[in-house]
């Protein structure tokens, strides 16, 4: 529940791009499912190669719609597993630990030892004001600000820019079929929807927790009600959603669901559940 949203998006966006090669499948209508290459037809039969050796079958031995959906049906299930890694692959303490580590490194005691080694009184008051400055100057609020701004601006554009070369790469030295290519467009234009979804739910948890003290079990009992609508408001959201993103905002739904029920059950657990 602490995680940035932003940056999990943004992980999601790369994860997802990143796609292996997926080799086409034949699946003949006895049942048979075969992983295949350089797949051509030729008159009635359809030539292939697999495990190195070349193959063929009659035209009419052979499923084609079926070998089109186990293709796309591979491509959704990778996307959709590597989404569910991404959304929890977020470190938020570290970018904590880095911005309380830039406090910590101001090296107050140095600067007075080197101030009182002057004889100038006015210059030793002008080093301890310096030193003063110095700590009071920390924008611990900046630090955090321009940490997570490292994590989902110019590192990410460049992340996207090499997974998208990556993947066009993958799909052109493998030479797949257009049905591959063509699911992968459609597996992640199905997940726009989950996408501007989980966007505003960042802007609704930023309001909760400054209209609650989550870390609390007074304050986590008291946005209990919010948490439940919340959970709600996702689920009308998925009901018109593609299919992928169903899904996704279906589990992030029952996890809020999950908080709001533990948030008037047992706000004590709800509160260890929030700062994990």
């Amino acid at each position: 529940m602490k995680k940035t949203l932003g940056a999990c998006l943004a992980l999601i966006i790369i994860v997802a791009l990143a796609l292996p090669a997926f080799a086409d499948v034949l699946v003949t209508k006895d049942g048979e499912r075969i992983n295949v290459d350089d797949v051509r037809i030729e008159g009635q039969r359809i030539y292939f190669t697999t495990g190195g050796a070349e193959k063929s079958l009659r035209l009419s031995d052979v499923d084609l719609d079926e070998s089109d959906r186990v293709v796309v049906r591979e491509v959704e299930d990778h996307i959709s597993k590597t989404v569910d890694d991404a959304i929890e692959s977020v470190d938020v303490g570290a970018i904590v630990a880095q911005a309380m580590a830039a406090v910590e490194a101001v090296d107050v005691e140095g600067i007075v030892a080197q101030a009182m080694e002057s004889v100038d009184e006015a210059e030793i008051e002008k080093s301890v004001a310096a030193a003063m400055a110095a700590v009071e100057g920390v924008d611990f609020e900046g630090i955090v600000a321009e940490a997570m701004e490292s994590v989902d601006q110019a590192e990410i554009e460049k992340n996207v820019a090499m997974a998208m070369e990556s993947a066009a790469a993958a799909i052109e030295d493998a030479e797949i079929s257009e049905t591959v290519a063509n699911a992968v467009d459609q597996a992640l234009s199905g997940m726009s929807d989950a996408f501007s979804v989980l966007n505003q739910l960042g802007d609704k948890m930023e309001d909760l927790e400054k209209r609650f003290d989550l870390e609390t079990e007074a304050g986590m009992k008291a946005a209990a009600g919010d948490l439940e609508k919340m959970s709600k408001w996702i689920r009308n959201q998925a009901t018109d959603a593609s299919q992928q993103s169903k899904e996704i905002l279906e589990e992030v739904a029952n996890e809020i669901g999950d908080m709001a029920r533990l948030a008037k059950e047992d706000p004590a657990a709800a509160v260890r559940k929030h700062r994990n």
